[in-house]
């Protein structure tokens, strides 16, 4: 069974900092707002820091698998740095013996710090840093490709565990059905929106759209369908125009996606959000997907 990613909330977070020695803090920050795992963090040389207009900028390092990234640095971690190197530096950043700090004692300096800040020994482990690097910058909305940057992963599919350590985003999404204003079967869609049959134009939300054929077809008999989920299968064969059987329900899926990137294009996210006129996905079926205008 694969688990959820071990994490710090924000407010743990600080109070771990606040609870740690400059030179443990700066190492816990180079997991926690750099994303670096634990080995990569203890075998930072100064030399891998990149300058710009006498303060660090960026960190070059050589991770997993042997690729190399130039990382961004926050400006905890840049304001930090500037106590314990410098452009002309070289060396470990955390000298240990023979050689630079060992995962071992950097697990010790996390125990303590935690132990201080009354976190639970649970996610006393360095990795758990990395892992609340990864659900901070979720929970602030940045994208899910750029956080698959930051953490250098190879699949979108290992940074999308990160989501399921946000429940907020999920409240939010069921909370939205207690303030819809879903519509009933047979009600027409909002006064919002209007469509020209000679110029095959869409008008809603203050925008206006020049459709297809195909697309203006789709839209016409979801229109005219207002407040009912329509199958591909019966949208193909209303809409289609070559001869009855000869059509592919893909072809109208392809449709739809080509479409909804259009209102997209025009700023109509929002009116999915706000339930306001727009193309949206409906029921799921089996083997069968439904579409609603509302």
């Amino acid at each position: 069974m694969k688990r959820l990613p071990t994490f710090l909330e924000a407010e743990e977070l600080e109070a771990l900092l606040a609870a740690s020695p400059p030179r443990h803090k700066l190492y816990f920050l180079l997991c926690a707002r750099a994303g670096l795992r634990s080995s990569e963090a203890a075998s930072v040389r100064h030399e891998d820091i990149t300058w710009r207009d006498g303060e660090p900028a960026a960190l070059r390092l050589v991770g997993k698998g042997n690729k190399e990234a130039l990382l961004p640095l926050a400006a905890s971690l840049r304001e930090l740095l500037l106590d314990f190197t410098a452009p002309d530096a070289r060396g470990w950043l955390f000298p240990g013996y023979k050689g630079h700090l060992v995962d071992r004692q950097a697990r010790f300096w996390l125990v303590e710090a935690c132990e201080r800040a009354g976190i639970p020994r649970s996610k006393a482990h360095p990795h758990s840093l990395r892992h609340s690097f990864a659900t901070h910058l979720l929970r602030e909305d940045v994208n899910l490709r750029e956080v698959q940057e930051l953490m250098r992963h190879s699949f979108i599919s290992t940074t999308s565990l990160y989501l399921h350590t946000n429940p907020q985003r999920l409240q939010d999404a069921v909370d939205r059905l207690d303030h819809a204003d879903l519509p009933r079967n047979g009600d027409r869609p909002d006064d919002d929106l209007e469509l020209d049959s000679d110029g095959r134009e869409m008008r809603t939300g203050g925008a206006q759209l020049h459709l297809s054929p195909l697309q203006f077809r789709l839209v016409k008999y979801l229109a005219e369908r207002a407040g009912n989920a329509v199958s591909s299968e019966e949208l193909l064969a209303k809409v289609w125009d070559a001869a009855p059987g000869t059509g592919n329900p893909h072809v109208v899926s392809e449709a739809v996606k080509v479409l909804r990137g259009k209102l997209r294009g025009v700023g109509l996210d929002g009116l999915v959000e706000t339930i306001s006129p727009a193309w949206v996905a409906g029921t799921t079926r089996p083997k069968s997907w439904g579409y609603r205008l509302r």
